[in-house]
């Protein structure tokens, strides 16, 4: 799947204008039908009903996609079938009466003409490398190739790559081209790449480019949409709803035999903390041997994380904890307090969540 910002051909089909143009040959490469329902998942279509782009829902009135998708179109030209994996029919075609480009990167979101039934797609805490993904579209088979428009919605499974494969940086994610063929394409711009938490599908990201001029030949690039959630939030409205997850991604720098920590700020959850609070962790560390990880309740009572053998010589903590938090208050501030306990090593606290 490649998306459509470097080649000039991908953004003229990507463009809801271009209603002269044929349909948008929609399939994953190398993919396979939809095996589940997501109802996050939308098809952006022109006035003429064809499909040019992906986009996820993340509120019920709100969608996120690539800007390259909808920049320079008025929202009278987009409409959104959510809620099918059928982009032609089921679901529910709504109309778009807002567009926010955001101003550095290749995001968008979507105000919808009336919120819609299905559930939003909760964006991760965390996209780390390594991370197993599913890559959701209506993007072409083949490049080039000249195959029939399937209605279906596809999905492929694949990893997050190192930003190094990439060239990447902070706001993007490099994504593996399976077996050195399979991946995002024309058409999959804007779709989602979820990750499995527990029971749910939580978005990483949404297709922006590829690396290669053949779809599927090299790692593609996403945006991540776990460090674009502060300006998403700014624009949508809220954060996470109360009950849900609550979120710190503001970089704290970890030093040689110093501790550090990162605050959240829990507001409108009822009660005590449950016992099953779950403390999603991203640190990133040269030596992961030299930390003491600890949890801050509003309180002061302090809850144990994890103290890593001094032997441990693996980079970086990427974790989700279960702590029994229920003799803590819900709201407050929270804090994760990393200790560094040894000489050489440094680091960061990337990101870390609480979700209640």
């Amino acid at each position: 799947m490649r998306a459509l910002l470097t080649v000039i051909m991908a953004l003229l089909l990507c463009s809801p204008q271009a209603v002269a143009q044929p349909d948008v040959t929609p399939n994953v490469v190398g993919g396979r039908p939809a095996t589940e329902a997501y109802p996050f998942a939308a098809s952006l279509q022109n006035s003429g009903g064809g499909h040019f782009c992906g986009a996820v829902l993340i509120r019920p009135n709100w969608l996120e996609t690539a800007k390259h998708c909808v920049e320079g179109d008025p929202p009278s030209s987009v409409r959104a079938r959510i809620g099918s994996t059928n982009r032609t029919s089921g679901g529910t075609l709504v109309q778009a009466t807002r567009i926010v480009l955001h101003p550095q990167t290749d995001v968008a979101v979507i105000q919808l003409a009336s919120p819609v039934s299905y559930p939003p797609a909760q964006i991760a805490a965390t996209a780390p490398a390594g991370a197993a993904i599913r890559l959701l579209g209506w993007g072409a088979t083949c490049d080039p190739c000249n195959t029939p428009a399937p209605t279906i919605l596809q999905e492929l499974d694949t990893t997050i790559l190192p930003d190094s494969r990439c060239g990447t940086g902070t706001p993007e994610l490099c994504v593996s081209n399976v077996d050195g063929w399979r991946g995002a394409c024309y058409g999959d711009s804007g779709g989602p790449a979820v990750m499995k938490v527990g029971t749910e599908w939580q978005l990483v990201g949404t297709t922006t480019a590829g690396t290669s001029p053949i779809c599927g030949q090299a790692p593609a690039i996403y945006m991540d949409s776990t460090t674009h959630r502060a300006w998403i939030d700014g624009i949508v409205g809220g954060g996470t709803p109360p009950g849900k997850e609550f979120t710190n991604d503001v970089d704290v720098p970890i030093t040689d035999l110093t501790t550090a920590e990162s605050p959240i700020t829990v507001s409108a959850v009822a009660g005590n903390a449950p016992a099953t609070l779950r403390v999603n962790v991203t640190v990133r560390h040269t030596y992961r041997g030299d930390l003491v990880l600890t949890l801050l309740s509003p309180n002061g009572t302090t809850y144990g994380l994890e103290d890593f053998p001094n032997n441990d010589s693996g980079d970086d903590v990427v974790k989700t904890y279960t702590v029994n938090a229920s003799a803590s208050p819900a709201n407050g501030t929270w804090r994760l307090r990393v200790q560094d306990v040894a000489r050489q090593d440094t680091g960061r606290i990337d990101v870390w969540s609480l979700a209640f």
